[in-house]
């Protein structure tokens, strides 16, 4: 006997709307397929061709941007496609080329910078570079070589430290490295041999300890050791079985 009730049906939809994918197709009905697309758009792939309005979609796009992918094109309008980049920035890349305007280009940038990549080279211009930048520093690799400025750079590892590895050799500057490494300790791996200092490592593993991968052997030292011991415990339970090895192998505890 099928013990999947309209009312369990509901229950389920309402905590994850994607379930609808289990439910029999002739027990999907209109009310149902509107509870699931509101609790997870991307319920909007199991819903019968009969029930995929237009109004729905909407609901489905506000609910999830992803969602974007499943609307069928006559619903893909500006409104709905402005409505899906301002939710997640990676739909751009369904985005119909007559509604790709320099505004829908910014929408996705400011929420998702890696949308940088779905626009044409000679469409990303400074501001919105910078857009992409604030949002997601790694979005840099995305940036032409034109704007890869120090102003730029630093914007980039402001919000991702990590971004450091796309930063031109000529900006790697002292100052940069130590806003990469506050930001995201692994960045000392792409920290320059000459810039790679005591203080600067000691930043880099305070952040993140699996950073210690990248200290040079002759700053691992038992005062350095202590130091790093000294943390937060939210910060040592980073450092990994590979890295509390190195450490038991350099220290010999």
């Amino acid at each position: 006997m099928d013990r999947r009730t309209k009312e369990l049906c509901e229950i389920a939809c309402r905590s994850n709307g994607r379930v609808l994918e289990f439910i029999p197709e002739d027990q999907r009905t209109k009310e149902l397929c509107e509870i699931a697309c509101r609790s997870n758009g991307r319920a909007l792939e199991f819903i019968p061709e009969i029930y995929r309005t237009k109004e729905l979609c909407e609901i489905a796009c506000r609910n999830d941007g992803d969602t974007l992918v499943y609307v069928p094109g006559d619903y893909r309008t500006k409104e709905l496609c402005e409505i899906a980049c301002r939710n997640d920035g990676c739909v751009l890349i369904y985005v119909p080329e007559n509604y790709r305007t320099k505004e829908l280009y910014e929408i996705a940038c400011s929420n998702y910078g890696h949308a940088l990549r779905y626009i044409p080279e000679d469409q990303r211009t400074a501001k919105l570079c910078e857009i992409a930048c604030q949002n997601d520093g790694s979005a840099l690799i995305h940036v032409p070589e034109i704007y890869r400025t120090e102003k730029f750079c630093k914007i980039a590892c402001m919000s991702t430290g990590y971004a450091l590895i796309y930063v031109p050799e000529i900006h790697r500057t002292k100052e940069l490295c130590e806003i990469a490494c506050r930001n995201d300790g692994d960045a000392l791996e792409y920290v320059p041999g000459d810039y790679r200092t005591k203080e600067l490592c000691e930043i880099a593993c305070r952040n993140d300890g699996n950073a210690l991968i990248y200290v040079p052997k002759d700053i691992l030292t038992p005062e350095f050791k202590e130091k790093l011991y000294s943390m937060d415990k939210s910060k040592a339970n980073h450092l990994g079985d590979e890295y509390i090895k190195r450490f038991i192998k350099e220290f010999n505890l």
